[in-house]
């Protein structure tokens, strides 16, 4: 019995030692990551806004209302959730922005590495009502781009964006883990028949 005890103790240990592992995954979601906004013109790396960092919570992270603080450029809080970004400029009056740039937009950088690689970054056209089409969004593994380029906007205008992210496979050591568990209770039901 006490070598039972001390087996299903010593696998207890190596599970909770593993437990910061399983913590340290990437997550499939902004929430709780530290999200980069920067203000690109005329091209992407020639910021004139920001940087602006906010940790992705329930409140607005980026505009006049948000926790990272507002811009120099449109004003338009921009609110990320779980797996969207959701920009509204009912405060930015009407205009246009700059055109006949490479470049004129919004560049949202996973600040910490701590999010899934993004797969896709889709436009939500049923809240969407700024005059932005898949062409002018683009992502790589850590980043997406938002290019406004030429665009009018007024108090009306929303974009709404639904980012998909790789899926987080469960680390191999908690596979190997459990495996070893169960073959330690295994042994512990067979030596007590």
């Amino acid at each position: 019995m006490k070598k039972i005890l001390s087996t299903t103790l010593a696998g207890a240990l190596l599970f909770i030692s593993t437990a910061s592992v399983v913590d340290a995954a990437p997550v499939s979601i902004f929430e709780g990551s530290t999200i980069r906004l920067s203000v690109d013109v005329p091209s992407i790396g020639n910021t004139i806004g920001g940087p602006y960092d906010a940790v992705v919570g329930s409140s607005i992270e980026f505009g006049p209302h948000g926790s990272g603080g507002g811009y120099n450029v449109v004003s338009a809080d921009i609110d990320l959730s779980k797996n969207s970004i959701y920009f509204d400029y009912s405060s930015a009056g009407s205009g246009y922005f700059a055109s006949g740039t490479t470049f004129n937009g919004y560049v949202f950088t996973d600040l910490n590495d701590t999010i899934s690689d993004i797969m896709n970054v889709g436009i939500d056209t049923a809240i969407t009502t700024l005059g932005i089409d898949n062409s002018r969004v683009f992502f790589n593994g850590d980043q997406i781009f938002v290019n406004v380029d030429g665009l009018s906007f007024n108090s009306d205008s929303r974009i709404k964006l639904d980012v998909d992210f790789a899926s987080v496979p469960i680390p191999g050591a908690v596979w190997l883990l459990g495996s070893g568990l169960a073959g330690l209770a295994g042994i512990g039901t067979r030596r007590r028949k």
